[in-house]
């Protein structure tokens, strides 16, 4: 009788080069920690995000696999909290390969992070984080791995 192959069942995660990208205050929204940390002070949940992105960060890069880029998109509305004109449409500060962009006003992070996935800037090999539908089915048509808020968040913070 021939043997069946066993089928070995890799998380994705753990091949991670290249670009993720996260819709931020779809991350926030979506944790019960965050948005009370947000509810209270904004400025306070994009911190913790920061943080649990530092922890993804460094627990999905392993040996010489590349190093995995994390870009965190926020809408740059300035009803969300205080959002610095300077910093809209800019790239806020990158360090610690996260990197920090602060959408036009009237420009949602859904529509920045769509643009990157339609001009395959963010295409195999890369991560999306969004609760959107329309994100999620268009980058896994790109070939990139569509992940929920939920499941990011249960990835970023130490067990």
């Amino acid at each position: 009788m021939a043997r069946k192959k066993r089928r070995q069942h890799t998380n994705p995660l753990h091949q991670a080069i290249g670009l993720l990208l996260v819709d931020a205050y779809n991350v926030i929204h979506a944790d019960p920690v965050l948005k009370t940390a947000f509810d209270e002070k904004p400025e306070l949940a994009r911190n913790q995000l920061r943080s649990m992105c530092r922890y993804f960060r460094s627990k999905n890069q392993r040996g010489n696999r590349g190093q995995l880029q994390v870009c965190l998109v926020f809408d740059g509305d300035s009803t969300v909290g205080h959002v610095p004109e300077k910093s809209r449409e800019k790239v806020l500060s990158e360090r610690d390969g996260i990197r920090e962009v602060f959408t036009e006003t009237g420009v949602k992070a859904d529509n920045w992070i769509l643009e990157k996935v339609r001009s395959r800037e963010a295409a195999e090999g890369s991560w999306v984080v969004s609760s959107d539908l329309e994100v999620i089915q268009e980058t896994r048509v790109a070939g990139a791995y569509a992940l929920s808020p939920a499941e990011f968040v249960k990835q970023s913070r130490p067990a």
